[in-house]
């Protein structure tokens, strides 16, 4: 194999689980995942509509392409911004076969004009589709389908839909040692030749994500062989952390700014300040950066007013990792 076949092999991720047993971690969802898989094997009955929800990166996509595997049933995926109008959302259903998994990430994504259509579905298995003649409204009866969506914030959904769903499961960060599991099995199924001491660090760096842990991995293989290395060193993966601006809690640059630009206010400042600051959306900021920093504790909220405040281990972590000045 040459080494663009190689690169490309590895690019195309067939390490990925493909059965239940093999996927690691999340041991709750999948028991509950397993009971209704055996429950509909056991009647010839499809899967019940499920909705995963949870933070990004944490396995909710690949379980459920999993499960339409587990099913022996093709997998019809949508991401929820291409169902940009009612008839998007039919003719994706229209899709559907008997026992089919359907897939519809990002779910909080959907408008709700289209939520409505979709749990009315949900709801009658059958969609309604307005002729334009007289108002008269013409109706399908759809296949018996299984849906599956995923979102990180469930929060957008529309509660009638949330309630469509029989089996709602919340996806939670993992455990060092379940990273570790995920990173040695990647590194073993790829065939890359690496020192031991180096996945509890990455997984120790992967702020409880799959996803930024392999992600990691394989940034530090791409270090390792433009050195023309075939071993995988601690000096490769601290060389790679410095190229990416990873801290030792983890943090990118774009986070240690945000925790700068807060002490620069004098540690109580509003949200639409910080954007103006970075020049990104109030929204973008507090979903991709603001939750971390809560959860490993250097930033909290000050309940009167909403105005953001470092705690005395985020003001001590900015001060001993300045961002570089421009």
């Amino acid at each position: 194999m040459t080494m663009a076949e190689k690169m490309h092999s590895e690019i195309t991720d067939n390490s990925a689980p493909v059965l239940i047993d093999h996927f690691v971690g999340q041991e709750r969802i999948k028991r509950l995942v397993q009971t209704a898989l055996e429950a509909s094997w056991m009647d010839g009955m499809r899967l019940p509509h499920m909705l995963f929800t949870g933070p990004p990166g944490v396995g909710k996509t690949q379980l459920a392409t999993i499960l339409g595997k587990e099913m022996g049933v093709e997998l019809q995926e949508q991401l929820a911004q291409n169902l940009a109008k009612v008839i998007d959302v039919h003719v994706f259903l229209l899709q559907a076969k008997d026992k089919s998994v359907l897939l519809i990430d990002e779910l909080d994504q959907l408008p709700r004009l289209q939520q409505v259509t979709l749990y009315r579905a949900l709801e009658n298995g059958k969609i309604f589709i307005n002729t334009g003649t007289k108002r008269k409204t013409t109706t399908i009866k759809l296949e018996s389908f299984s849906l599956i969506a995923c979102t990180n914030f469930s929060e957008f959904l529309l509660k009638p839909l949330r309630d469509r769903f029989k089996l709602t499961l919340p996806f939670d960060f993992y455990s060092g040692q379940e990273l570790e599991v995920i990173l040695k099995n990647r590194i073993k199924q790829l065939g890359w030749e690496m020192e031991k001491s180096i996945v509890p660090i990455i997984a120790t760096r992967s702020r409880g994500t799959p996803r930024l842990g392999l992600k990691l991995l394989e940034s530090t293989r791409r270090t390792a062989r433009a050195e023309g290395a075939e071993v995988i060193t601690t000096e490769h993966l601290n060389t790679t952390l410095e190229m990416e601006g990873i801290d030792n809690l983890s943090l990118t640059e774009q986070e240690r700014k945000y925790l700068s630009i807060v002490t620069q206010h004098n540690n109580l400042v509003r949200l639409n300040v910080i954007a103006t600051c970075m020049g990104q959306s109030s929204r973008g900021i507090s979903r991709n950066l603001e939750p971390f920093l809560i959860r490993i504790g250097l930033l909290t909220k000050d309940p009167r007013n909403g105005c953001r405040m470092l705690t005395s281990k985020g003001i001590a972590h900015i001060k001993a990792n300045p961002i570089a000045k421009e």
